[in-house]
């Protein structure tokens, strides 16, 4: 297939990219009426978007510009996702009183730049888009009011992204090396090489973890060092903060399941996976040393972030389509359980629909059984024992919850003591919006597993 014809099924980036240059000729317009005409079209061009996607969801791969960027079932999946989560996001940003239209050009780009990220089919192109996200996310720091950046900020935030790149390079040049292609068809798992290349393997895994981790949990891990002088702010859990990070991991999960081998012999796994697995232990266990630092909910946030980006990375350790959907059901109902919880934390009032809601995704982020949380967990743990996981690994992911599970019970109480109006404010209504699709996705729970599940077969 060339590339006029595939370019048909790259119709939703180029709906997307009409509406960044329009937001860009028109960032400097006041009128009100030009800013409900861009209201109108960028809703129409979301629902178009997710439309189109949702035609292409069943389909083979299409390849454009040489393979540089490749569509498939699973990425698809993860792009109507990230849509989703934009259009709840700017919406916000409408109702709120500090509407700025420069931010929104660069959460458009964002969004732009993470759905082309789950795309990317060579090293090239997986370079060009780590640096588009990058380099907007130091853009949308000088442009969003509320982040209050400082010179020592934006240098710890530009040492991050040089350090995670670097990791990153250096991640993708061992693995792209090994195959001997810059292309990611070509990064396809060989059982006689792994063998003798686990070391080289270790090395890059670690490497890549850190390097695709940036949004995960070294910025997580910035704020809470840096605590004092640099105290966590609600506005990163934004758009521009959860789409590269659902992005970089969903890259993440194509790549390790092109290359690990598939779990299916005697209930064993092998040393590759182990070597992710012992990674992602490590780093649940480095969040709950920060136990210290819980004196407030910002950092119990950052905390949980991490936690559950980690037992994420344990399911796509074990190359296995239950343990992968499972750890995907996992990070896409905790990223919508912290956004409700981000649009709250902005509001320093307490109203009673308020009040609920923040108890009610606490619950959530809990696991309290029945909730989409719970489901989440439950199944990655099952999926662990079916794949035959060492029992020492399961144990001490559990160990890992506990701390978390105490810390957001203090949580719950302090919430409930607390005095509330019974005033409605507007935007409430957002976080009452995710608050019920977190309780139906922990009721209704199968249809969304299974999609995840028939999209992650794909790869094999």
């Amino acid at each position: 297939m060339n590339n006029h014809q595939s370019l048909y099924y790259f119709t939703p980036e180029i709906i997307l990219f009409v509406n960044v240059i329009l937001a860009f000729v028109l960032s400097d317009v006041k009128s009100r009426n030009i800013r409900m005409f861009q209201n109108i079209l960028l809703g129409f061009s979301i629902g178009a978007a997710i439309f189109v996607n949702l035609i292409f969801r069943a389909g083979r791969p299409y390849g454009l510009f040489n393979n540089f960027f490749a569509i498939g079932p699973f990425s698809v999946m993860l792009s109507i996702f990230l849509l989703v989560l934009f259009f709840i996001f700017d919406l916000k940003q409408n109702l709120s009183s500090d509407y700025s239209t420069d931010l929104r050009l660069q959460t458009l780009i964002m969004l732009v730049a993470s759905t082309i990220l789950l795309k990317v089919n060579s090293l090239m192109s997986l370079i060009f888009c780590v640096g588009l996200v990058y380099n907007n996310m130091l853009t949308t720091r000088f442009t969003d009011k509320t982040e209050n950046s400082n010179k020592g900020s934006t240098y710890s935030l530009i040492k991050i992204q040089l350090l995670s790149f670097g990791f990153l390079c250096i991640g993708l040049t061992i693995l792209f090396g090994q195959t001997g292609s810059l292309f990611m068809h070509s990064v396809v798992h060989n059982s006689g090489m792994a063998a003798d290349l686990s070391l080289s393997f270790s090395v890059a895994a670690f490497f890549l973890i850190i390097g695709f981790g940036i949004f995960g949990f070294l910025l997580p891990f910035e704020t809470l060092y840096n605590r004092p002088s640099r105290p966590f702010k609600a506005s990163y859990y934004n758009s521009s903060y959860f789409l590269p990070l659902l992005a970089f991991w969903g890259l993440s999960i194509r790549l390790f399941a092109r290359y690990l081998p598939i779990n299916a012999v005697n209930g064993s796994i092998s040393v590759n996976s182990m070597v992710i697995l012992g990674l992602s232990i490590c780093l649940i266990l480095a969040a709950n040393l920060y136990w210290p630092v819980r004196n407030n909910q910002n950092n119990i946030f950052v905390i949980a972030l991490i936690i559950h980006f980690g037992l994420s990375i344990s399911g796509i350790a074990i190359n296995n389509p239950d343990t992968q959907a499972a750890s995907v059901y996992l990070l896409m109902t905790t990223i919508l359980i912290l956004s409700g919880l981000a649009f709250l934390n902005q509001d320093n009032s307490y109203t009673r629909v308020n009040k609920l809601a923040r108890i009610f995704f606490l619950l959530a982020l809990i696991g309290f059984p029945g909730s989409s949380g719970f489901i989440g967990r439950f199944m990655l743990l099952r999926s662990f024992f079916s794949a035959g996981a060492p029992v020492w690994s399961v144990i001490l992911l559990i160990l890992g919850l506990l701390p978390i599970i105490y810390y957001l019970t203090l949580e719950i109480l302090r919430v409930y003591e607390y005095g509330c109006d019974t005033t409605f404010a507007r935007t409430d209504i957002i976080p009452v919006f995710l608050a019920a699709v977190v309780f139906f996705l922990g009721i209704y729970w199968a249809p969304l597993f299974k999609l995840i599940t028939n999209s992650i077969v794909f790869f094999q």
